[in-house]
This record gives C-alpha cells, structure tokens and sequence, in this order.
C-alpha cells in the first residue's frame, strides 16, 4: 500500500535466498524481483547451478515482476 502511495516508482526487490517459493507469492504482494537462489560464489559449479536452477522458473517472470538469480561474479574478486 505505501509503495503505491510514494508518489514515484520503486522496485520492490524480495530477498528471501529462494526460500519459501518467494517467486511463487512475491508478485502477489507487489514485489518486483525475488531472489531465486542462495548466494552466487565464483566458482563454475556455483554458477552452473544457479543457472540451471532457473529452467523452470521462467513462468513466474513477467513484465514488472523478475525472477532475480543473484549477481554474476565476473573478473578478479
């Protein structure tokens, strides 16, 4: 309701690490991203999961609401 009310737009982003299907309920609540995923890590095998994790997440995106499979590491960390 208040963000409705702030008057400009806000993305609303649900951090719950991929637990409890947030991708499943976050839209309904006026979330805009979700977490799918625990935290990314650079490795391929942490990467490739969480990647493959998506494949059947695709239903839940949609204009305004985004499935949200953490950062890509990328480079010297």
């Amino acid at each position: 309701k208040m963000l409705d009310q702030a008057g400009r737009d806000i993305v609303y982003s649900l951090c719950q690490y991929g637990w409890g299907d947030v991708w499943k309920w976050g839209g309904q609540i006026g979330g805009n991203c979700w977490r799918t995923t625990g935290d990314i890590n650079d490795s391929w095998g942490s990467m490739a999961g969480i990647g493959f994790a998506q494949a059947d997440l695709y239903p839940y995106a949609k204009p305004g609401q985004w499935n949200d499979p953490d950062m890509l590491v990328v480079g010297k960390v």
